[in-house]
């Protein structure tokens, strides 16, 4: 994946100043977003797609990354212009296609990462969010995508699906360990190329915190602590004593047995 939401910030530097610095220089090995409306901007599904197309295909024209993508190429120029401006995307030479000449591109860096300079700040916090929700729609796409020509495969004999979501808790220790395993498998799709017993595999992952709006912090599974319950009992005795008496209905009459 291009953009790595879970990479540990390096220094925070901007994606202009990346683009500005590098031109005419191959590929860095990281970069810093440290922009929050930037990277929201960047990230948008068509965009981040791209972004991963130019990463698997390397130097190409935006016919190549519209095949790769299987959409129309002319729907894809204003979303390049947009990358170009933003410095997450080069401009390089023009090539002879035919008759006629064709611009190509090349990402600025392998990975691109938010580096943000308060990461923990509410406009952070919803381009975190933002972020999950396009991997999201890209993995629930080329699910769409794969499940419309029969693609999907979850039989001991043939697999080629693997989907979890899995509760647990961590300590930070654990989280810093889960997050190599992640980065782990990043690198082993990372390594791969096309090759006739291979087949092109995407994998969304996410490692995020889990915050209950309602109720104790920590839920306990199997079973309620004695406060929790002393709590859960609490909440529905002030429920009941905050709805409002029911009026009998007009006409009716209680019968004395």
């Amino acid at each position: 994946m291009v953009v790595a939401a879970h990479c540990t910030p390096g220094d925070p530097v901007d994606a202009r100043v990346v683009h500005a610095s590098t031109a005419g220089m191959s590929r860095l090995k990281t970069m810093a977003v440290t922009s929050p409306k930037a990277w929201v901007t960047m990230t948008a599904p068509v965009r981040l797609e791209m972004l991963e197309a130019l990463r698997l295909l390397g130097p190409c024209a935006i016919a190549d990354i519209a095949t790769m993508l299987d959409r129309p190429a002319d729907a894809l120029y204003r979303h390049m212009e947009k990358l170009v401006r933003l410095g997450a995307v080069r401009e390089l030479e023009q090539r002879k296609v035919g008759r006629r000449l064709e611009r190509t591109y090349d990402i600025v860096a392998d990975h691109i990462h938010p580096g943000f300079r308060d990461g923990g700040s509410k406009a952070a916090n919803q381009a975190y969010d933002h972020t999950v929700k396009v991997i999201c729609k890209i993995a629930g796409r080329a699910s769409r995508d794969a499940a419309e020509s029969g693609q999907l495969k979850f039989s001991a004999e043939a697999r080629t699906l693997a989907a979890l979501v899995h509760h647990g808790w961590l300590t930070p220790a654990e989280f810093a360990r889960a997050r190599e395993l992640l980065m782990e498998l990043q690198a082993l799709l990372g390594a791969g190329r096309r090759r006739p017993d291979a087949r092109l595999y995407v994998i969304a992952s996410m490692l995020l915190p889990v915050v209950r709006k309602r109720g104790a912090r920590r839920a306990r599974v199997g079973g309620a602590t004695a406060a929790g319950q002393s709590t859960s009992a609490a909440d529905a005795s002030r429920d009941r004593a905050s709805r409002p008496a029911r009026r009998p209905r007009s006409g009716s009459t209680r019968r004395e047995r």
